[in-house]
């Protein structure tokens, strides 16, 4: 019966619209002598879930994180004020921070981003290729052709 409780819960999840089918279906499971059976024989499941919740992150994961997107949110609002060197500076201090941080893609785009708008496009699109060569496939590709005028693979 867990297990059905547990299938319909998913299915609900996946297809809210199942809703309806999924109530009936374990209307009639219950109702089954040998659902019963079987649920009776079980032993009590320990209701903790699995995987945490988003919101249950640990709080230095959560707190490293938010750290990442605060200096990279203070870079992007320093090119929004065309102050690409500050930019630099700050994502200089993210790297110093977080030499493997979870957000680095991210940050590398802003980079190229900041090189370009300082007047080094040379120096950026040398950066670009050399991270398209080992990443092509990366979800930044666009972009990064982008900013730094590469033309498609």
């Amino acid at each position: 019966m867990r297990y059905l409780a547990f299938s319909a819960a998913l299915a609900v999840l996946i297809s809210p619209a199942a809703a309806h089918d999924v109530t009936t279906t374990l209307q009639i499971a219950a109702s089954d002598p040998v659902v019963e059976t079987a649920a009776a024989a079980t032993q009590e499941v320990d209701p903790t879930p699995i995987a945490p919740s988003v919101g249950a992150l640990p709080s230095p994961v959560a707190d490293t994180l938010a750290r990442e997107v605060e200096l990279l949110d203070g870079a992007r609002e320093a090119l929004r004020r065309n102050s690409p060197g500050e930019a630099l500076s700050k994502l200089d201090g993210y790297a110093r921070e977080f030499p493997s941080g979870r957000m680095g893609a991210e940050a590398f785009v802003v980079r190229l981003d900041a090189l370009v708008r300082s007047g080094r496009s040379a120096e950026a699109r040398a950066l670009a290729e050399r991270h398209l060569a080992t990443n092509p496939a990366s979800p930044h590709a666009a972009k990064i052709r982008k900013l730094t005028g590469l033309g498609a693979p």
